[in-house]
């Protein structure tokens, strides 16, 4: 429901408001991050929104990163975590193996099954909307456009990939599925 503002249809100023505010919950979009992302990674920013409708639910542009807003520090955020689990890992080997074994676990398990899949879940929509958009006009003018283009391909191929991805996991942790520590 809060994508049907991008069909053309014409709605009455109080229901494009309700969307607007369901949009606003549904894209997990809590901080304006429009003018940090500009000035960090140097985009360029000239061409106008695809039609009325999309710059009206948000999609502003057509770089990825402006409009996964702050899904991209989510996202960050998580590769960070995944950076810290690998290091845990490495350290086991070395060092307090039980100590750092258990972090690790609690640390993946977190951010696999509660975070990323409820990430990529909630927001496979939102992320095919943005992938769609980034494709429409591509700029290679300053190395935040060609980030912007590398995280649009990055994004692509794993909504291609997750739903099988998703699958094999299922298939993995069926018989796990049914205990309450699972």
């Amino acid at each position: 429901m809060s994508h049907l503002m991008l069909i053309s249809i014409v709605f009455a100023a109080n229901i494009s408001m309700m969307i607007n505010y369901i949009m606003e919950i549904a894209t997990f979009d809590l901080i304006d991050t429009d003018d940090v992302y500009e000035e960090v990674f140097n985009m360029s920013i000239d061409e106008e929104p695809y039609t009325e409708s999309f710059s009206d639910m948000g999609y502003e542009t057509n770089n990825i990163i402006l409009n996964m807003g702050t899904v991209f520090l989510v996202i960050f955020s998580n590769i960070l975590a995944f950076a810290v689990i690998l290091i845990f890992r490495i350290m086991q080997r070395c060092c307090c193996k039980a100590r750092l074994k258990k972090y690790a676990d609690k640390l993946y398990n977190t951010l696999v099954w509660n975070g990323v899949i409820r990430l990529v879940l909630e927001g496979y929509l939102e992320f095919t909307v943005i992938c769609f958009l980034s494709y429409l006009y591509v700029h290679t003018e300053t190395a935040g456009d060609i980030f912007s283009i590398i995280l649009s391909v990055f994004c692509t191929f794993m909504l291609v990939v997750f739903p099988g991805i998703m699958i094999v996991m299922i298939i993995k942790n069926r018989k796990n599925m049914t205990e309450e520590a699972f």
